[in-house]
Order: C-alpha cells, then sequence, then structure tokens
C-alpha cells in the first residue's frame, strides 16, 4: 500500500510543479498589470526589470537593456551606486531613473537625498533623488532577457502564440491531474478488489 501511495505521488510531482508554475506566472502577470496601472514598476520579491530608453548611463548601461533592480532600504545607498528611482525633475517628473549617485547620500528632515549623475550626461541630475521615491539599487544588465525581448518585439507572431501555448499548458496539466487520479482510484479499487478476494 505504501508503495501505491509512494508511486500515485511520484506520477502527481510533474503536474504539481507544473501548477505552481502556471500560479506563479499567473500571480506575476497580475502584479506587472496592477503595478503599470498605478504608474509603478512591478515589483516580485523585491526585484524588479526594468527596460533602459535612454543612452544617459552608456557605456556601463546601453540603451535597450534589460536590468535588474534590487529593492533596497534608503539608509543603505552609497556613493558610486547606480539607483533607479521616481524622478522628481519637471521634464521626467513621475518617471523611473537610472543613475549613479555621486556624492555621499545626505540626510535631511527625515528624508535621504542623492546627487545623481547619468554616466554619459554633460552634467548632474538638476533635481536630486529621493529616498521615498527610491525603486531599488542596480543588480546587473541581463543580456539574456534583452535578447528575448527583443526577439519577441521583432516577431509579433511570438505575442500571438505564447497565450495559446500557455492556455495548451494548463489544459494539459489538467488532464494529466484528472488521469493521474482516476488512474490511483482505479489502483485503490483494484487492490480493495483482490484483497477481497484472497480472504
Amino acid at each position: 500500500m505504501k508503495k501505491l501511495k509512494a508511486s500515485a505521488a511520484l506520477r502527481l510531482l510533474p503536474s504539481l510543479i507544473w501548477w505552481i508554475a502556471v500560479i506563479v506566472f499567473a500571480v506575476t502577470a497580475v502584479t506587472f498589470v496592477s503595478a503599470h496601472y498605478r504608474g509603478e514598476v512591478p515589483r516580485v520579491c523585491g526585484y524588479s526589470i526594468i527596460n533602459i530608453v535612454s543612452d544617459s548611463m552608456e557605456d556601463t548601461i546601453m540603451e535597450g537593456d534589460y536590468i535588474l533592480i534590487k529593492r533596497i532600504d534608503p539608509a543603505l545607498v552609497e556613493e558610486e551606486d547606480i539607483i533607479c528611482f521616481y524622478s522628481t525633475d519637471p521634464a521626467i517628473y513621475g518617471y523611473p531613473n537610472t543613475h549613479r549617485v555621486v556624492e555621499p547620500p545626505r540626510y535631511e528632515d527625515g528624508e535621504y537625498y542623492y546627487v545623481t549623475w547619468g554616466d554619459h550626461n554633460p552634467a548632474p541630475d538638476p533635481v536630486e533623488a529621493k529616498g521615498s521615491r527610491l525603486v531599488g539599487v542596480y543588480v546587473r544588465s541581463l543580456p539574456g532577457f534583452t535578447a528575448a525581448m527583443g526577439f519577441i518585439g521583432s516577431n509579433r507572431m511570438v505575442v500571438l502564440i505564447l497565450p495559446l501555448l500557455l492556455g495548451a499548458a494548463v489544459m494539459m496539466v489538467a488532464a494529466a491531474v484528472v488521469t493521474s487520479r482516476s488512474e490511483a482510484k482505479k489502483k485503490k479499487e483494484d487492490g480493495g478488489n483482490a484483497g477481497s478476494q484472497e480472504r
């Protein structure tokens, strides 16, 4: 009986993994969509992926790159860190900006302030970044993700096919779960019948 339960559990494992993957995908998608409508950078487990849309940080970060940002306490930001923050510069107010901190952070009236400067820009940013508007600190660029997003962007059919593939995966998982349950039930019934016949 124990072997039967163990084998049934092993057969259900791939289905369980698929369901976990689908749930994680769904939660991530909802998080991204809701953050988009709130005008915020999406964050999952303290990390964000941001697309760089200007050349202000070249040659450190190239225009078009996707980068990984880690949420951090504003008090832990240091000089030379590259940070992402919601800008208060009237020219790009409210938009996320990713620049380097070029002076030691300043703390005043319960707020942290950072002087930032894009590596490729001729001068520092005209308005200091605020700790209360900090998204996080730059971790690294994501060349694989950048390439994948570039491929998807240049192949619109892929965007249409992905939801279909996801739907097919969900149906396959559901079918596998139903099949596994019916097989387990059948084996249990067969085992019960065999036991009653032996008596």
